[in-house]
């Protein structure tokens, strides 16, 4: 079902919004504030697509937070405690806390230096198939623990001296035999390859090449809101092929109609001649039909440019989304450097 954003909607999430944030904050939480639930009894549509929409549309701006996501409006921005930056903080503030407490998991292998550190805890609903995969080697069923595992096994596969794009390893192979050496059934490779890529745990190169993320930095990717956020991402993903695949069957079933037809019917398509029809008459018919046909190819055309152009966009806001990766990037610096300087 294709869902779109009318002026309704448009009217209710901002007067929600200015409703629902507490004083001082320009945003509100779409869980705690109850947004999803109301949006949801209002429109009866998926409030998470809604809120994509608007956020490509620049009506609204939201970013991760801990246990779901932040929106505000635009005009907003700067004014207030900038709530959003705050939940983002929450999730960096409990790996800190975590440090201090020394809770850590066992330690990386040498070759690869670092640590690993305990995976924040959260609500992850198991809704697919390859989340209920169980640990090669613990026998443990856990999504985030299983990715974990199989980017590091993916890191320790590479080659000796890999080319290194910030903390990406890069080498030239083929991503799905060493997902399997690493204990993956072959037909769980894909979602599990997919998800990786949407929590930014390995990233597609040119000609065939592939980038695995250093094992110190994955567990500030291995957080439940991230890994939700990431599934939602590829469940939107998979929703609009699922539409441009529908599309384009349309488009080759009509345009091979039109195709099949022997040529004096494509040039003046068959009508039912009235009784005591002209000539002219029947001509100007089969022209009519003709012109429809053709304004209804146009149409699916033209709905299939329209998606596509959507995919398109959701695939760039996706890949140019550096607030989160930003945050992550310097709370992994920092701690980096705390540790280095704590074992020095």
């Amino acid at each position: 079902m294709r869902v779109t954003v009318n002026d309704k909607m448009k009217e209710w999430v901002a007067a929600y919004i200015r409703a629902h944030r507490t004083e001082g904050c320009i945003s509100i939480h779409v869980v705690f504030s109850k947004f999803n639930e109301n949006f949801k009894a209002t429109f009866g549509v998926d409030p998470i697509m809604i809120v994509s929409l608007m956020i490509e549309e620049g009506f609204l701006k939201g970013m991760p937070a801990k246990k779901g996501f932040s929106i505000w409006l635009p005009e907003d921005s700067g004014k207030g405690n900038g709530r959003p930056f705050r939940s983002q903080q929450k999730t960096v503030d409990a790996v800190e806390t975590a440090v201090v407490k020394n809770e850590k998991l066992s330690a990386v292998p040498a070759e690869n230096g670092g640590h690993k550190m305990k995976i924040l805890k959260g609500d992850i609903i198991i809704s697919r198939g390859f989340e209920s995969l169980s640990h090669p080697e613990t026998g443990e069923v856990d999504i985030l623990k299983l990715i974990g595992y199989v980017a590091t096994k993916l890191w320790e596969m590479f080659p000796s001296k890999p080319n290194i794009d910030g903390g990406y390893r890069v080498g030239k192979m083929n991503l799905f035999p060493c997902m399997v050496a690493a204990g993956i059934p072959r037909e769980k490779c894909d979602p599990i390859s997919r998800i990786m890529q949407e929590m930014a745990m390995v990233k597609k190169y040119p000609k065939s090449q592939w980038g695995v993320i250093h094992p110190s930095a994955i567990v500030y990717f291995l957080t439940p809101s991230l890994y939700n956020i990431a599934k939602d991402a590829m469940f939107w993903r998979d929703q609009r092929n699922a539409e441009i695949a529908k599309l384009r069957q349309k488009l080759v079933t009509l345009t091979g109609s039109r195709e099949n037809e022997p040529k004096s019917e494509r040039a003046l398509p068959a009508v039912v001649t009235d009784v005591g029809a002209s000539f002219e008459e029947e001509a100007i018919k089969a022209l009519a039909t003709a012109e429809r046909l053709s304004e209804e190819l146009a149409k699916v055309r033209s709905m299939l440019a329209v998606v596509e152009n959507e995919r398109d966009k959701l695939i760039t806001q996706i890949r140019e989304q550096p607030v989160a990766a930003n945050l992550v990037k310097q709370a992994f610096n920092e701690r980096l450097a705390a540790v280095r300087q704590a074992q020095g």
